[in-house]
């Protein structure tokens, strides 16, 4: 390959690179001076013209690093990585932050890679120019050895990064549609509990003399380590008959399905437990059908199958064979392509599921407000963002957050790399 092409390939890159991080600054800084609705609409149509320019050379340059080593990797490396990631929508950061500050945060890193690049072909070669020099580039040597190994590297480095961009994209996606009611952390997968009040509540019964009502939001799953779940609940023991727990979980009392939707063979293949009634975590020694001691009014605050759509029942008759090992792979991805085949089906299906459910329970709430001065709402994280609009909407202010360790990693790892469960619990 001849020394002018490279050193025009490598000039146009680099330049082209940071004139879209230059216009990008414009574009960044309109939107904050004028607001985004008057952002010239010639700036930003140049600025994805040029993205598209910068991405087509970032995809050139991937196969050219391996012919020759003076293509300097330091340089273009970042460059191309850096624009394949943002024109293909920098994830996971849109999950994170508004739109506006995940446009700065890329903004600047654009800046910060145009700017190091430059330093470092100058000091490439030598302090002389800011841009190769075509002496930089001899004639070009191909390597069948150089290429072996850049393509190996690049290979690894392209399937890692894959691996921790879909990872970090679905976890952060989890914890923005919980809006953090589940997090994610070194330590493992944790649940938020945060407590609302309102200090005078209208529907308070006439003859409570404070009419002060508290909230409770308790982030659930399906799955996780028994004593995570008791720590979510340890303190109802000593709840007094002022308190009450509105649960979940859905009724099926005409017997509608077939298969049980159990998450037991799901929590066993990853070493931990199935989420059992709460009454069991506040009071252990209480059987099934057995009101706990604890002075707490504990009631089962949701709908009945009878209730749902038959898409819905349908649906849920899957998912319990799916869980319950009954059903493989084949049969998941054809629930997956008959829900995106039919969009008016899972509308349906979330409407049972999340929106329906959730009127439900805000009514439970409001009609607790007249005798319960706590109102514990332990929910699947799914439906606590609804849930906290709605309370935050009747005038409750948020007072508190905890957060609950739910699953570790060491757990899952242990669970996945076959360790058995108890050799694990006797190492901790």
């Amino acid at each position: 390959m001849s020394p002018r092409f490279l050193r025009a390939f490598a000039n146009a890159f680099v330049v082209a690179y940071a004139v879209h991080a230059g216009i990008g600054v414009l574009h960044v800084t309109s939107k904050i001076g004028v607001g985004a609705a008057q952002t010239p609409i010639a700036l930003g149509l140049v600025r994805i013209g040029l993205g598209g320019i910068v991405l087509l050379l970032a995809l050139a340059a991937v196969p050219l690093l391996g012919t020759t080593r003076r293509l300097a990797p330091s340089v273009f490396v970042p460059l191309a990585a850096s624009s394949i990631w943002i024109e293909f929508g920098a994830l996971p950061l849109p999950f994170m932050a508004a739109p506006l500050d995940v446009a700065r945060l890329v903004v600047a890193g654009q800046v910060g890679l145009a700017v190091a690049a430059f330093v470092r072909i100058r000091d490439l070669q030598g302090g002389r120019g800011w841009l190769f020099r075509e002496d930089w580039f001899p004639a070009a040597r191909f390597s069948i050895g150089y290429l072996a190994v850049y393509g190996l590297a690049s290979t690894t480095a392209i399937l890692a990064a894959a691996v921790v961009i879909g990872v970090s994209t679905v976890l952060t996606s989890i914890e923005w549609v919980t809006n953090d009611f589940v997090r994610f952390d070194a330590r493992g997968i944790a649940l938020s509990e945060r407590s609302y009040e309102l200090p005078v509540d209208p529907l308070a019964h006439e003859a409570d003399p404070t009419k002060r009502r508290r909230i409770r939001l308790v982030g659930m799953m399906h799955i996780g380590e028994g004593d995570a779940y008791r720590a979510l609940f340890r303190d109802l023991d000593d709840a007094g008959p002022l308190s009450i727990v509105l649960m979940e979980g859905v009724s099926d009392d005409e017997g509608l399905l077939e298969q049980e939707l159990s998450y037991r063979a799901l929590a066993e293949f990853l070493g931990v437990d199935e989420q059992r009634s709460i009454e069991e975590y506040v009071s252990p020694e209480a059987s099934d059908g057995e009101a706990p001691p604890a002075g707490a009014t504990f009631v089962q605050a949701d709908l009945d199958l009878e209730d749902f759509d038959p898409a819905t029942v349908e649906w849920l008759e899957e998912v319990g064979r799916l869980y319950s090992g009954e059903a493989g792979w084949a049969q998941l991805f054809a629930i997956y392509r008959d829900l995106r085949r039919n969009p008016g089906k899972s509308a349906t299906i979330a409407h049972d599921i999340i929106e329906r459910r959730n009127r439900n329970l805000v009514a439970w709430i409001r009609a607790s407000r007249i005798n319960y001065r706590e109102i514990v709402v332990p929910w699947g994280a799914l439906h606590l963002p609804g849930i906290e609009s709605e309370i935050v909407a009747m005038g409750f202010e948020p007072r508190t957050i905890d957060w609950v360790p739910l699953i570790s990693w060491s757990t899952l790892a242990g669970a996945l790399l076959g360790q058995d469960r108890a050799v694990r619990e006797e190492a901790e």
